[in-house]
Protein backbone atom coordinates (compact mmCIF):
# COMPACT_ATOMS: atom_id res chain seq x y z
CA UNK A 1 0.00 0.00 0.00
CA UNK A 2 1.05 3.48 -0.68
CA UNK A 3 1.16 6.05 2.14
CA UNK A 4 -0.36 8.61 -0.22
CA UNK A 5 -3.45 6.47 -0.69
CA UNK A 6 -6.59 7.83 1.01
CA UNK A 7 -7.37 6.36 4.41
CA UNK A 8 -10.85 5.13 3.42
CA UNK A 9 -9.38 2.88 0.69
CA UNK A 10 -7.00 1.11 3.07
CA UNK A 11 -8.08 -2.17 4.61
CA UNK A 12 -8.42 -1.36 8.30
CA UNK A 13 -8.25 -5.02 9.35
CA UNK A 14 -5.56 -6.86 7.39
CA UNK A 15 -6.81 -10.19 8.77
CA UNK A 16 -10.31 -9.62 7.36
CA UNK A 17 -11.19 -11.53 4.17
CA UNK A 18 -11.19 -9.72 0.86
CA UNK A 19 -14.14 -7.46 0.46
CA UNK A 20 -14.55 -7.10 4.20
CA UNK A 21 -16.84 -8.97 6.56
CA UNK A 22 -20.03 -10.40 5.16
CA UNK A 23 -23.16 -8.51 6.00
CA UNK A 24 -26.26 -10.17 7.33
CA UNK A 25 -28.76 -10.85 4.56
CA UNK A 26 -32.05 -9.04 5.15
CA UNK A 27 -35.07 -10.41 3.31
CA UNK A 28 -37.32 -7.71 1.92
CA UNK A 29 -41.08 -8.00 2.18
CA UNK A 30 -43.46 -7.96 -0.76
CA UNK A 31 -44.49 -4.37 0.04
CA UNK A 32 -40.89 -3.17 0.08
CA UNK A 33 -40.13 -4.83 -3.26
CA UNK A 34 -43.33 -3.41 -4.79
CA UNK A 35 -42.44 0.05 -3.47
CA UNK A 36 -39.00 -0.18 -5.08
CA UNK A 37 -40.50 -1.21 -8.42
CA UNK A 38 -43.07 1.60 -8.25
CA UNK A 39 -40.40 4.16 -7.40
CA UNK A 40 -38.55 3.24 -10.57
CA UNK A 41 -41.43 2.65 -12.99
CA UNK A 42 -43.99 5.22 -11.86
CA UNK A 43 -41.92 7.90 -10.14
CA UNK A 44 -39.04 7.71 -12.62
CA UNK A 45 -36.19 7.36 -10.13
CA UNK A 46 -33.04 5.66 -11.36
CA UNK A 47 -32.22 2.15 -10.21
CA UNK A 48 -29.21 3.50 -8.30
CA UNK A 49 -31.35 5.99 -6.35
CA UNK A 50 -33.99 3.36 -5.58
CA UNK A 51 -31.30 0.95 -4.38
CA UNK A 52 -29.75 3.62 -2.19
CA UNK A 53 -33.16 4.58 -0.75
CA UNK A 54 -34.09 0.96 -0.01
CA UNK A 55 -30.65 0.02 1.30
CA UNK A 56 -30.14 -2.80 -1.21
CA UNK A 57 -27.87 -3.41 -4.16
CA UNK A 58 -28.69 -2.29 -7.67
CA UNK A 59 -28.63 -5.94 -8.72
CA UNK A 60 -31.48 -6.69 -6.30
CA UNK A 61 -33.62 -3.85 -7.65
CA UNK A 62 -32.82 -4.94 -11.21
CA UNK A 63 -33.87 -8.51 -10.37
CA UNK A 64 -37.15 -7.29 -8.85
CA UNK A 65 -37.85 -5.20 -11.96
CA UNK A 66 -37.16 -8.15 -14.23
CA UNK A 67 -39.45 -10.45 -12.24
CA UNK A 68 -42.15 -7.74 -12.14
CA UNK A 69 -42.01 -7.31 -15.92
CA UNK A 70 -42.14 -11.08 -16.48
CA UNK A 71 -44.77 -12.14 -13.91
CA UNK A 72 -46.36 -8.97 -12.55
CA UNK A 73 -46.94 -8.63 -8.83
CA UNK A 74 -46.81 -12.42 -8.44
CA UNK A 75 -43.12 -12.29 -9.30
CA UNK A 76 -42.47 -10.15 -6.23
CA UNK A 77 -44.21 -12.54 -3.82
CA UNK A 78 -42.11 -14.46 -1.30
CA UNK A 79 -40.92 -17.71 -2.75
CA UNK A 80 -41.17 -20.55 -0.30
CA UNK A 81 -38.82 -23.39 -1.10
CA UNK A 82 -41.55 -25.98 -0.60
CA UNK A 83 -40.94 -29.68 -0.21
CA UNK A 84 -37.77 -31.04 -1.75
CA UNK A 85 -38.19 -33.75 -4.36
CA UNK A 86 -37.29 -37.28 -3.35
CA UNK A 87 -33.68 -38.18 -3.93
CA UNK A 88 -34.52 -41.65 -5.11
CA UNK A 89 -37.44 -42.92 -7.18
CA UNK A 90 -40.30 -44.63 -5.31
CA UNK A 91 -39.55 -48.11 -6.76
CA UNK A 92 -35.99 -47.97 -5.41
CA UNK A 93 -37.31 -46.78 -2.05
CA UNK A 94 -39.80 -49.66 -1.97
CA UNK A 95 -37.05 -52.15 -2.82
CA UNK A 96 -34.88 -50.86 0.05
CA UNK A 97 -37.75 -51.32 2.50
CA UNK A 98 -38.58 -54.75 1.07
CA UNK A 99 -34.97 -55.96 1.42
CA UNK A 100 -34.78 -54.78 5.02
CA UNK A 101 -38.10 -56.38 5.99
CA UNK A 102 -37.09 -59.59 4.22
CA UNK A 103 -34.00 -59.91 6.41
CA UNK A 104 -33.88 -57.48 9.37
CA UNK A 105 -30.26 -58.46 10.10
CA UNK A 106 -29.19 -57.14 6.70
CA UNK A 107 -27.18 -53.96 7.14
CA UNK A 108 -27.14 -50.69 5.27
CA UNK A 109 -24.03 -51.44 3.26
CA UNK A 110 -25.26 -54.90 2.27
CA UNK A 111 -28.59 -53.49 1.03
CA UNK A 112 -26.76 -50.84 -1.01
CA UNK A 113 -24.50 -53.50 -2.56
CA UNK A 114 -27.45 -55.78 -3.34
CA UNK A 115 -29.27 -52.98 -5.10
CA UNK A 116 -26.21 -52.29 -7.26
CA UNK A 117 -25.22 -55.88 -8.07
CA UNK A 118 -28.51 -57.75 -8.26
CA UNK A 119 -31.11 -55.18 -9.18
CA UNK A 120 -28.88 -52.66 -11.02
CA UNK A 121 -30.33 -49.79 -9.00
CA UNK A 122 -28.26 -46.91 -7.68
CA UNK A 123 -28.56 -46.05 -4.00
CA UNK A 124 -25.65 -45.03 -1.81
CA UNK A 125 -25.24 -46.35 1.71
CA UNK A 126 -26.22 -42.95 3.08
CA UNK A 127 -29.42 -42.89 0.99
CA UNK A 128 -30.29 -46.38 2.23
CA UNK A 129 -29.62 -45.29 5.83
CA UNK A 130 -31.83 -42.20 5.47
CA UNK A 131 -34.62 -44.22 3.89
CA UNK A 132 -34.55 -46.90 6.60
CA UNK A 133 -34.38 -44.25 9.31
CA UNK A 134 -37.45 -42.45 7.89
CA UNK A 135 -39.34 -45.74 7.94
CA UNK A 136 -38.17 -46.52 11.51
CA UNK A 137 -36.59 -49.77 10.35
CA UNK A 138 -33.23 -49.08 12.02
CA UNK A 139 -32.29 -47.87 15.44
CA UNK A 140 -29.79 -45.18 16.18
CA UNK A 141 -26.25 -46.52 16.50
CA UNK A 142 -25.26 -47.70 19.99
CA UNK A 143 -23.27 -45.34 22.15
CA UNK A 144 -19.58 -46.20 22.20
CA UNK A 145 -18.57 -48.06 25.33
CA UNK A 146 -15.88 -46.63 27.50
CA UNK A 147 -12.85 -48.76 28.20
CA UNK A 148 -12.77 -49.24 31.97
CA UNK A 149 -9.58 -51.31 31.93
CA UNK A 150 -6.38 -49.44 32.67
CA UNK A 151 -4.15 -49.13 29.63
CA UNK A 152 -1.18 -51.47 29.50
CA UNK A 153 2.27 -49.95 29.38
CA UNK A 154 5.03 -52.08 27.94
CA UNK A 155 7.91 -50.54 29.79
CA UNK A 156 10.70 -52.34 31.64
CA UNK A 157 12.72 -51.31 34.62
CA UNK A 158 16.10 -51.56 32.89
CA UNK A 159 17.23 -51.42 29.25
CA UNK A 160 17.46 -54.71 27.28
CA UNK A 161 15.01 -56.40 29.60
CA UNK A 162 12.35 -58.59 28.00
Amino acid sequence: MNDNEPVEKRNKNPAAPRGGPREKIIRRTFDERLRAVNLHLQEGFTIELVAQEMGVSTAAVDKWLHRYRQQGQAGLQDRSPGPKPARIPPPVRDKIIELKKEDPARGIKRISQLLKRVFFLKASSETVRQTLHQEDLIDSPPKPRRNLVRPRFFERATPNQL
